[in-house]
């Protein structure tokens, strides 16, 4: 073995600006033999190869890359010779991606006229107001469809170009390249049952969105009235270049108004009036509350990583746990504490704990370690968690079971907190 040959392989990448690109996946390939020497994520962008008994016959080597923002192949697209850069960097430039992806969508609801539906977020519209009546026992419709007619969903992509570092130093060919690509965005919409715990499945059926004269939409932003057709459904709306991918886009839940009525409670679209015998007259209480787990849980969806505008495998291992625990959990706590019985809330705890769970893994860009954590940390059906709450806690009475599970879905593990240096609030 010569000497060369028992130093490890130092690699480096970076733009063309020469900025380390981070969060690649760095391939290298031996130019022999085509054996894989290394094919792992670098947050920093470079790679220190130091099995020396793996690399003794390796004399030169070529490096690909995966990456959203950069072509696989480097600027010269030459393979490096081991020998050239005897205990020194190998280093390599890429250029940007010409071809633009569609990486996230936004979505807002905004009203025409600002008087209706105040509860409105940018993923939940509820339809339309209604105020009861207590001389009469009536329901008083508030321009019930015609505040329909006042609701517009303003949409709108993002790239992954939208985001690279020293976006500015890119040429006006390149930009220009970019704007046309980006006015031939179409969209794309899934319609499903707010009663499926999954609204949108890989086979489902979709279709593409077209004006009144039957033509495909298009553009980076566009803008859809609210249809009547839409209410009680979920719709998925997606933006897409070349190829559909229902997963990059915006679940929207659309409710009708709604009598909900349970233990004397009467739900008017999020609200309830509780209605007693004070001194022969009725008392109204009203405010932001739940009458069951079903009404919960749409402030679940209400709260999720999609309507807070955080995109799929964006945020770093600290990061999404810091959102977990001091943004997701305190809001269960709070929010958990509007269900009137006990049951309905420790099912609304365990559920937005485990939107939450499943929301902060999807952010997470080292999908190693968020694949790991399905794996040794799964979320539950809430009948396994009851039954492993029986079996790991020795607890059999269910009132027991129910405070036990709001107990639990309001905590986070300390020791994980810990590991990454994140401090509950």
């Amino acid at each position: 073995m010569s000497k060369l040959n028992s130093e490890p392989i130092k690699i480096q990448i970076r733009d063309v600006n020469y900025n380390p690109i981070q969060n690649a996946t760095i391939k290298v390939i031996e130019r022999k033999t085509n054996k894989i020497l290394y094919n792992e994520e670098s947050l920093n962008g470079e790679v220190i190869l130091d099995d020396i008994e793996n690399l003794k016959s390796c004399h030169a080597f070529r490096v690909e890359i995966q990456h959203p923002h950069y072509k696989p192949a480097p600027k010269t697209n030459s393979s490096c010779v081991r020998e050239a850069h005897r205990g020194k960097y190998h280093t390599l430039e890429y250029h940007y991606q010409d071809k633009l992806l569609v990486s996230n969508v936004y979505a807002e609801i905004r009203e025409q006229i600002q008087y209706t539906c105040e509860d409105n977020d940018a993923n939940t519209i509820y339809l339309p107001k209604r105020i009861y009546d207590i001389d009469n026992h009536t329901f008083i419709e508030q321009e019930a469809l015609q505040a329909i007619n006042n609701l517009q969903i303003h949409l709108k992509a993002y790239y992954n170009q939208d985001n690279i570092p020293n976006k500015e130093k890119q040429s006006n060919e390149q930009k220009r390249i970019y704007q046309e690509q980006k006015k031939e965005t179409r969209w794309g919409i899934i319609i499903g049952s707010l009663d499926e715990s999954q609204p949108v499945k890989d086979n489902a059926a979709f279709q593409i969105l077209k004006n009144n004269d039957d033509y495909e939409l298009k553009g980076e932003e566009i803008v859809l009235n609210l249809k009547q057709e839409w209410l009680n459904q979920t719709i998925r709306i997606y933006a897409f270049i070349e190829n559909p991918n229902h997963k990059v886009g915006n679940t929207l839940y659309i409710y009708a108004p709604i009598e909900y009525k349970e233990e004397g409670l009467i739900d008017v679209s999020g609200y309830f009036l509780s209605i007693a015998g004070v001194m022969g007259k009725n008392l109204v209480i009203k405010g932001v509350r739940f009458a069951s787990e079903l009404q919960g849980n749409r402030y679940v969806r209400r709260e999720n990583r999609e309507s807070q505008g955080i995109a799929r495998e964006s945020l770093s291992n600290k990061e999404a746990r810091e959102w977990y625990v001091n943004t997701q959990l305190p809001k269960v706590k709070e929010l958990g504490s509007r269900i009137l019985t006990l049951e309905e809330r420790a099912k609304f705890h365990f559920n937005f704990r485990n939107q939450a769970r499943k929301d902060a893994r999807d952010a997470m860009k080292d999908r190693k370690k968020a694949e790991e954590l399905d794996k040794t940390d799964p979320i539950q059906t809430w009948e396994e968690w009851i039954e492993y709450v029986r079996k790991e806690k020795g607890l059999t009475n269910m009132e027991d079971i129910y405070n036990y599970t709001i107990e639990a879905s309001s905590r986070s593990r300390p020791s994980v907190n810990k590991s990454l240096g994140v401090v509950p609030k």
